[in-house]
């Protein structure tokens, strides 16, 4: 076997490790008990119109299929969202942080 081969099955395997972990991290996700707008509206009773707006901003009307593409897109772009508690983008929040590891 030569060195190129070896290189070619470790960088077939590797990205279909990085594939089934984003999969299976979406699909546990999907999984979790809740309702994700609920989660965001809190305990407030949020009127229908908000609850839709909710809904078609974060994409949560599309099929299954088309949101597990949407989010790996964005994480391929490096796109991570928008952190609630924090107030500021996901990706800013963990450069900001990078230097302390």
């Amino acid at each position: 076997m030569t060195m190129l081969a070896f290189l070619c099955r470790r960088i077939a395997a590797g990205t279909m490790l990085v594939l089934a972990v984003m999969v299976s991290v979406f699909v546990l996700t999907k999984l979790a008990p809740g309702d994700p707008v609920s989660a965001m509206v809190g305990t407030y009773p949020a009127p229908p119109e908000y609850r839709d707006q909710i809904i078609e901003k974060y994409g949560l009307e599309e099929s299954i299929a088309a949101q597990l593409l949407e989010y790996m897109r964005n994480l391929i772009t490096l796109d991570l969202g928008y952190s609630f508690v924090n107030s500021a983008e996901v990706s800013d929040v963990v450069l900001s942080r990078l230097p302390a590891t």
